[in-house]
């Protein structure tokens, strides 16, 4: 824990229980946690967690495969942002559920096709990036261009 009390200690990283997170607190490992890849699958997280109805963060499907998490993460971020929200709805409602078998297999064959065309790219030195096309209402969101040479 921070030994300046002006300032706070904010871990972000491997916590996944209610109870862990308490104890990293109550321990004065830090001050406070921070919560990435899990809230996109659950954009109300933090308060679920708070208010019980959750007791962990959402079983994440892609283990330490940064990478992949990274893409649906911001396909996660950019379905949210292209989703109108309605109160009656809920915060989730247009974002893909992960912990849907059927999803998570589809979302994984376009993020393979996503990759195979991101290393042909490279392969003819251009640089390709962009969200994985998948569930974005027909929107693609993608930055290309050539790779100078210094």
């Amino acid at each position: 824990m921070s030994t300046c009390s002006c300032y706070g200690l904010y871990v972000t990283g491997g916590f996944r229980t209610v109870a862990g997170m308490t104890q990293a607190i109550n321990d004065n490992a830090t001050d406070g946690i921070g919560l990435g890849r899990p809230a996109t699958q659950e954009f109300d997280l933090p308060n679920n967690l708070i208010n019980g109805t959750f007791q962990s963060t959402p079983f994440w499907r892609f283990g330490d495969d940064f990478n992949a998490a990274l893409f649906a993460c911001a396909c996660q971020m950019s379905q949210a942002g292209l989703t109108e929200y309605f109160p009656d709805r809920g915060v989730n409602y247009g974002i893909m559920d992960l912990s849907n078998d059927k999803t998570f297999e589809e979302y994984q064959n376009a993020y393979n096709e996503f990759i195979k065309i991101i290393t042909k790219k490279g392969e003819a030195g251009k640089f390709y990036f962009g969200i994985v096309p998948y569930q974005l209402n027909g929107r693609a969101i993608i930055c290309e261009g050539v790779v100078s040479k210094f």
